[in-house]
């Protein structure tokens, strides 16, 4: 994580269930304390229910009893783009409704930009970044922390959400994007119908847009690029394998970078959102062009857990979990299942040289690969027992004051 506290808006899609949707920049995590505060007065705790591992939303749940008879209302809709039949385009008229950074409105009337692929970069340490997915952009662009998008009878066509990431130089950096609402749709409609989360599954990959020109001279048909002008918008697009997110699934070892992908169980691939995240297929067919020729493949998806992170272990001012999405990113072969994900300043993990990135994988000259290994072990040898948020709460008063020779490896596979 960036920080250790976030703030931002969130917008109430149930308010007899109390769920509320926001941005990835406000809840990066499902580990941590929630606080929501109601009408600028009632501060309650939540918990969060649901991070979608692809698309850059989350939701999280309160109490609806414990805001008494306080006026609140379901965020309206407008049903066209809800249900996925209309999405903002350049130069569509929008009123943006947001909130500023000292929690004052800001209401603003102006247009769609531009509308294109949402770029990330791969973050250090490793952390989840918004992939496969389109945003807007608006002119005249006011400072807030975000809001909605909506027209004038306040009906929300897209939320107007923060994106984080990291510069070149690995500072972090967050830009404002529109979120086409339809995506959301899945997953809350199967809270409000207590049909709990979504089963969200993935290829994988990480995409980015292809204009048509560039793929005929990659071998594309004449036949299928008539085909594609036919039953596409305007600005007729293809999608290819930019990256793949994980070198150990099934998918990973079919799609390779540079695979341009047609199709999907038949049907033509015409917007990013089809292939981006995939609803409940544990198996797609997919015809892809590769080297200039088109190849048919039945590739397996892989089931992405809404809430990822369970269970963190306190170690001398460490916290060392099982890798998440982000780090199978960018290391494609993992030492072992004890990654370190932040030292505290100060601490002894810190002083002592532990740093976010790095994997245990001994604890006195003794393998280790998983998180029960790790535990183990010290327990055993009584040094500095570690303290799990989840799980191990009789040990947190166990403690001694001796030392421990451990063997970590960091990303460029440097054992120290």
């Amino acid at each position: 994580m960036k920080n250790t506290q976030f703030a931002g808006p969130g917008f109430i899609v149930d308010k007899e269930q109390g769920y509320i949707a926001c941005d990835r920049d406000t809840v990066p995590t499902g580990v941590g304390d929630v606080y929501i505060t109601i009408a600028g007065s009632i501060v309650l705790a939540g918990r969060v229910e649901f991070l979608h591992p692809v698309y850059n939303f989350a939701i999280v749940k309160y109490d609806p009893k414990l805001i008494g008879n306080t006026p609140v209302e379901d965020t309206q809709f407008h049903p066209d783009y809800y249900e996925g039949d209309r999405r903002l385009a350049q130069g569509d008229d929008v009123f943006l409704v947001g909130v500023s950074a000292d929690q004052s409105p800001v209401v603003r009337r102006t247009e769609v930009s531009s509308r294109s692929m949402v770029s990330t970069k791969e973050c250090v340490p490793p952390r989840f970044r918004c992939t496969n997915i389109e945003g807007v952009k608006l002119h005249d662009q006011p400072s807030c922390q975000g809001g909605v998008l909506c027209d004038d009878q306040g009906r929300v066509m897209a939320l107007w959400v923060g994106v984080s990431s990291q510069d070149s130089n690995n500072k972090d950096v967050s830009t404002m994007s529109g979120l086409d609402v339809a995506i959301l749709r899945p997953t809350i409609e199967s809270l409000r119908n207590n049909l709990g989360v979504p089963d969200i599954r993935s290829l994988d990959v990480v995409l980015w847009t292809m204009r048509l020109a560039p793929a005929r001279t990659l071998g594309l048909s004449p036949e299928r690029i008539r085909q594609i002008e036919e039953h596409s918008s305007d600005n007729p697009r293809l999608f290819y394998v930019m990256g793949l997110s994980t070198s150990e699934s099934p998918a990973a070892k079919l799609l390779t970078t540079g695979d341009i992908i047609l199709e999907k169980n038949g049907c033509l691939v015409r917007d990013v959102n089809d292939i981006g995240a995939i609803q409940d297929d544990k198996c797609v067919e997919l015809v892809v062009l590769r080297d200039g020729k088109e190849v048919t493949l039945r590739v397996p998806t892989t089931g992405l857990n809404g809430m990822e992170t369970r269970r963190v272990v306190h170690w001398l001012g460490a916290l060392i979990q099982k890798p998440y999405r982000a780090v199978h990113e960018q290391v494609r072969h993992l030492p072992s299942e004890v990654y370190v994900s932040c030292t505290l300043y100060g601490s002894p993990a810190n002083c002592y040289g532990l740093r976010p990135g790095m994997w245990i994988t001994e604890v006195e000259n003794r393998p280790i690969k998983t998180i029960d290994d790790f535990v183990a072990i010290l327990k055993e040898l009584q040094l500095g027992w570690p303290e799990s948020i989840s799980e191990e709460p009789s040990l947190r008063d166990m403690r001694t004051a001796r030392y421990v020779r451990i063997t970590v490896i960091n990303k460029t596979e440097v054992t120290k």
